[in-house]
């Protein structure tokens, strides 16, 4: 695993890091610091949460986009004209089998949900889970940016420039009721009929 020798070299540069910031930083600071580092135990339980926590933060987004998706059929199937009804004789079919799905993400969502709130009880304390849900919380746009590299890579829509990362999402799951922005998964629409 390639946790331990990521703590063992944080471990060995800890001495570099005092001596270089020794100046510009207060010494309780620093000290506190690289004593969360120093604690092999505390630092890989801490890496072991945040990657917790990350893996259900992208299931919840892969069960929106699924949701989001199963929605736009089930508008077109239901919105659908006299004529496009004459061409498709399995339209009911259809309508039934994105409402049950629609009703299993339902489901799904709110085992998501109940994941969530057990990761986020079990938190530790410690320098690297407070800055992972400080920047959880913020968003930058650096960040976006670096998403937008890896949407490429797995290509996602950013690599087709389709233009679905760039536009706003809406869902009933948004407890704010503002736009959100979301980078492909493995149940984005377009990336699906892309495979197809």
């Amino acid at each position: 695993m390639f946790i331990k020798p990521m703590i063992t070299s944080l471990l060995a540069s800890a001495d570099q890091i005092r001596t270089r910031c020794q100046e510009r930083l207060p010494n309780n600071y620093l000290e506190r610091y690289l004593e969360e580092f120093e604690d092999e135990d505390h630092a890989l339980a801490q890496v072991q949460w945040v990657q917790r926590h990350r893996r259900q933060t992208r299931r919840g987004n892969e069960i929106l986009q699924r949701e989001m998706h199963l929605g736009a059929m089930l508008s077109f199937y239901q919105n659908m004209t006299a004529e496009q009804i004459a061409r498709d004789s399995s339209r009911a079919e259809k309508i039934q089998d994105c409402k049950a799905a629609l009703k299993t993400i339902n489901l799904d969502y709110w085992q998501h949900r109940a994941q969530i709130n057990e990761i986020e009880k079990t938190k530790p304390r410690g320098r690297l889970v407070q800055d992972y849900v400080r920047i959880q919380h913020r968003r930058p746009e650096r960040l976006w940016k670096v998403e937008r590299i890896f949407c490429r890579l797995r290509g996602g829509c950013c690599s087709r420039d389709c233009g679905c990362c760039e536009r706003t999402w809406r869902t009933i799951r948004d407890p704010h009721g503002l736009p959100g922005y979301l980078h492909c998964g493995r149940s984005c629409g377009c990336c699906e009929r892309h495979r197809e």
